[in-house]
């Protein structure tokens, strides 16, 4: 699916962005439209991309990284060079190919391992698991059994 972004700036000097998605082949239907005071924007890039990001993000229009990081970049740009508009196109298959080359790139099992260790940031300590993973259980609990209530009738609704 194609979506488009049109980020424009009214007389008040106030950011409006809407959303739009191709919903039939070359037509695109409004699916969102969110106004940001300039006062906003201005704080929100003054802390950072991160923070212009999220405040971009609302609970109608929340696009995805690949698309809310172009998205704050076109809105700095708007802010710093005076533009009134700009408009951005995405399609999701661009996103979906470049999945397939990264995934092309880790074919085998030691690439996927090499992968997997990519993927994981931290170290687990040794210490923090054991390997029956029941310390800190006294013993009678680590040989005893789930013990189930009896059935003592239970209770009947009628509705």
């Amino acid at each position: 699916m194609k979506q488009k972004y049109i980020l424009s700036r009214d007389a008040d000097n106030s950011l409006i962005v809407k959303e739009y998605a191709e919903l039939e082949t070359g037509i695109f239907s409004l699916l969102c439209e969110e106004n940001f005071t300039s006062e906003t924007v201005e704080a929100a890039m003054e802390a950072g991309k991160e923070f212009l990001v999220n405040a971009l993000r609302t609970h109608n229009m929340y696009p995805p990284a690949g698309f809310a990081e172009p998205i704050a970049d076109a809105v700095i740009a708007l802010f710093k060079e005076g533009e009134d508009r700009r408009e951005l196109l995405f399609d999701d298959m661009d996103f979906i190919s470049r999945e397939q080359d990264v995934a092309a790139t880790y074919e085998s099992d030691e690439d996927s391992a090499d992968l997997i260790d990519d993927l994981l940031e931290e170290e687990i300590e040794e210490d923090a698991y054991t390997e029956d993973g029941l310390d800190g259980l006294d013993e009678k609990d680590k040989k005893g059994s789930i013990k189930l209530a009896d059935d003592d009738g239970g209770v009947d609704i009628d509705i």
